[in-house]
């Protein structure tokens, strides 16, 4: 008498690997003005070189704020998945259990 399109299937370690995938994320955001600065530094400041390099680091600049807005809404995301994998895992883990005890107790 089971409906499968009322039964909920999760994968713990595809949504745990997604919110490490999205700290990464988050990470690499973090880490986008230094790399700017070391890719201005490589281009030279020297004849039209300088102007690139300006621009590099101009660019890294004006994207601060909205990095760092983005940067916190993906480590939420990445928390809140987290969450719901421990949440659903917990629940399952409850749900076994309690089926185990039903059946030993017939």
């Amino acid at each position: 008498m089971s409906d499968s399109s009322q039964e909920l299937r999760y994968n713990y370690d595809t949504l745990m690997s997604a919110s490490r995938t999205l700290g990464q994320i988050s990470k690499d955001f973090g880490d986008a003005g230094r790399k700017a600065d070391e890719v201005a530094k490589l281009v030279g400041d020297s004849g039209t070189a300088i102007d690139l390099s300006r621009a590099i680091r101009s660019f890294a600049d004006a994207w601060d704020d909205k990095r760092a807005k983005l940067m916190e809404r993906i480590d939420s995301l990445a928390e809140v998945t987290k969450g719901v994998a421990e949440t659903f895992n917990e629940v399952d883990t409850k749900l076994a259990q309690a089926l185990e005890s039903d059946s030993s107790s017939s």
